[in-house]
């Protein structure tokens, strides 16, 4: 028999939000349309360090394509933008 560590149990224990980060991206794209990895970042609550590889699980998927390049943010900075694939 393994023992169960506290961290685990905690785990087992905290409420899932309204899905996998996946879908959480899914769903921002849906609603708000097209979107870089912050605001996907921003308006989901994935950690910005995560977005990129959940978004490019869903690209090799085929469910989001990239829509172009623009300036946003405070900076201006070019950001690929992404969108779904429909």
């Amino acid at each position: 028999m393994t023992a169960v560590t506290t961290t685990s149990r905690a785990a087992y224990h905290t409420p899932r939000r309204d899905g996998t980060q996946k879908q959480l991206i899914l769903n921002a794209l849906a609603e708000h349309g097209p979107l870089c990895d912050r605001e996907l970042s921003e308006l989901t609550g994935v950690p910005s360090h995560l977005v990129p590889a959940r978004r490019g699980e869903l690209l090799k998927a085929e469910v989001i394509k990239c829509v172009g390049v623009e300036r946003r943010g405070l900076h201006g900075l070019s950001v690929e933008v992404w969108g779904l694939n429909i």
